[in-house]
């Protein structure tokens, strides 16, 4: 089985390493834009298996990435990350279509299980 792409949605270039070390320890590839812009190119060129998406980047924002990848038809997986973690924040996200959310800060093991948990119950991996 080949190893799953994820891309990291992070505009904090410390945080966007830390996530990457992890996730390719945890033996993911790993992709990595810092802009809506640099997100969106990404997904245009690549296919992904999954998508960790901040929601506060410094051209736009994360869940008009999220609005664009669902009006495409894209079913990839969307982990939405933020540090505004409050009701509206994830009721905006669960709306638009997120698989799920995970509030900053959290540990490495906590985005590995939500990862997992997400790819484990995509369309994609139930097919397999």
């Amino acid at each position: 089985m080949s190893r799953q792409t994820i891309l990291i949605v992070e505009d904090d270039p410390h945080l966007s390493v830390v996530m990457r070390v992890v996730l390719a320890r945890a033996g993911y590839d790993v992709l990595v834009a810092g802009t809506k812009t640099s997100a969106e190119e990404q997904l245009a060129t690549r296919t992904v298996d999954l998508i960790v998406l901040d929601i506060v980047l410094p051209d736009g924002s994360g869940l008009s990435v999220l609005e664009a990848i669902r009006a495409s038809g894209r079913t990839d997986p969307v982990l939405v990350v933020s540090g505004v973690a409050d009701d509206m924040n994830r009721a905006a996200a669960e709306a638009l279509g997120a698989d799920g959310f995970l509030a900053k800060p959290f540990t490495g093991r906590d985005l590995i299980e939500h990862c997992e948990s997400l790819r484990r119950d995509s369309p994609a991996a139930m097919m397999s």
